[in-house]
């Protein structure tokens, strides 16, 4: 089932993943060089048999060429350090993937 996450919700994922980065930073991983804030950010509720997650695509304004976010397809993702994803999990409140590799399997975790 797919449902919207409220503004509360989205705080708590970008304070997570502004953590999660920084993380990332710290013991070296790959990581985009630009703040959360600086991209173009969507968000999509997932209720799945693995618990309640809050997807996120994360997307460098460079990497749009003046496209409209709101059209790209879902599959147009994890390209890199200019397009990328995240899931948070609502149970846990933290993220549990960051994805920075396209065509890569998941796991790039935090």
């Amino acid at each position: 089932m797919y449902w919207q996450p409220t503004e509360a919700q989205i705080q708590e994922v970008e304070r997570a993943v502004d953590e999660a980065i920084e993380a990332r930073k710290v013991n070296g991983k790959e990581a985009s060089p630009l703040p959360l804030s600086a991209h173009v950010r969507r968000y999509i509720g997932v209720t799945t048999d693995r618990g309640v997650i809050i997807y996120g695509h994360i997307i460098s304004p460079s990497w749009l060429h003046g496209a409209d976010p709101q059209t790209l397809r879902a599959s147009a993702c994890h390209g890199r350090l200019d397009d990328w994803g995240i899931e948070f999990d609502v149970t846990l409140g933290s993220v549990t993937d960051i994805s920075f590799s396209a065509g890569g399997p998941p796991g790039s975790r935090p």
